[in-house]
C-alpha cells in the first residue's frame, strides 16, 4: 500500500513539474513569439516610413515639376499672344497708304532728320541721304523707308513664329491646331504687300495683271482669315488661363 502511495505520489508531482514546465514553456514561446512579431511590426513600420517618404518626394517633385511646366505655359502664353498680335497690326500697318511730307520744300539736313525718325539704323539713312543727294529722286527715300517698315513686319513675323515652334512643348493641342493654320499666311501676306508697296513707291506704278495681281486681290481675305486666327487664339489662351488646362 504504501508503495502505491508512493507511486501516486510521484505522478503527483510530476504532473505538477510538467503543468509548471508547461506554463513556463508556453509564457516563453508566447514571449517570443510576441517580440518575434513586435520586431517584424517596426521593421514593417519603418520600411512603410520609406516608402511613404519616397513617395511623398516623388509627388512634391512631380507637383513641383507640373507647377513650373503651368508657370511657363502661362508665361509663354502672354508672350506669344502679343507677338502674334503685334505681327497681325504690322501687316495692315504696312498695307496703310502713307502720307509723305513735301521733300521738295525741305533741305538735305532736314531729309536727313526726317529719315532718322524712320530708320533706326545709321548706316542705312546716311547711304539712302547720299544716294538722294546724287539722283534727287524722292522715290529713293520713299522706298529706303518703306523697305525698313516692310523689314520690320517680316522681323516681328519671324520673331512670333520662332517663338510659337520653340515653346510649342508648352501648348494645349487647340492652341496649336488654331496657330498652324494662319502662321504660314503672316509670311506669304507680307511678302505679298511687300512687293505691292515698293513697287508704287519705287515706280509709283498698281500691279494690274499677273501672278502677283490675283495674290493681291485676295489679300483682304487673307487678312481676314489671320485676324480671326488671331481673336481665336485669344480666346483660348483667356478660358485656359481662366479656368486651368490641367492637361
Amino acid at each position: 500500500m504504501e508503495y502505491i502511495n508512493e507511486i501516486l505520489k510521484f505522478f503527483g508531482q510530476a504532473t505538477i513539474l510538467i503543468a509548471a514546465v508547461t506554463f513556463l514553456l508556453r509564457s516563453y514561446f508566447k514571449n517570443l513569439v510576441s517580440q518575434f512579431f513586435k520586431k517584424e511590426l517596426e521593421e514593417y513600420k519603418h520600411d512603410l516610413n520609406l516608402i511613404t517618404e519616397e513617395k511623398k518626394f516623388d509627388y512634391q517633385r512631380k507637383l513641383h515639376d507640373f507647377n513650373l511646366y503651368r508657370t511657363r505655359r502661362h508665361e509663354s502664353y502672354r508672350v506669344l499672344y502679343k507677338l502674334a498680335l503685334s505681327s497681325l497690326n504690322k501687316i495692315n500697318q504696312s498695307r496703310k497708304q502713307t502720307v509723305w511730307p513735301k521733300f521738295e520744300d525741305m533741305t538735305y539736313e532736314e531729309i536727313e532728320v526726317y529719315l532718322k525718325t524712320e530708320i533706326k539704323d545709321d548706316f542705312e539713312v546716311q547711304k539712302t541721304n547720299r544716294k538722294f543727294q546724287q539722283y534727287r529722286d524722292f522715290s529713293i527715300i520713299k522706298s529706303s523707308i518703306v523697305a525698313t517698315r516692310l523689314k520690320t513686319t517680316m522681323l516681328e513675323i519671324n520673331e512670333f513664329i520662332e517663338y510659337f515652334e520653340e515653346n510649342e512643348l508648352y501648348y494645349s493641342n487647340e492652341v496649336i491646331s488654331v496657330i498652324l493654320p494662319f502662321k504660314p499666311k503672316m509670311n506669304e501676306v507680307s511678302k505679298i504687300i511687300s512687293v505691292q508697296v515698293l513697287v508704287k513707291e519705287m515706280v509709283d506704278l498698281e500691279i494690274e495683271e499677273g501672278f502677283f495681281k490675283e495674290k493681291i486681290d485676295s489679300l483682304d481675305g487673307e487678312i481676314r482669315f489671320i485676324e480671326e486666327g488671331v481673336g481665336k487664339l485669344k480666346q483660348l489662351i483667356v478660358n485656359e488661363l481662366s479656368i486651368g488646362d490641367y492637361s
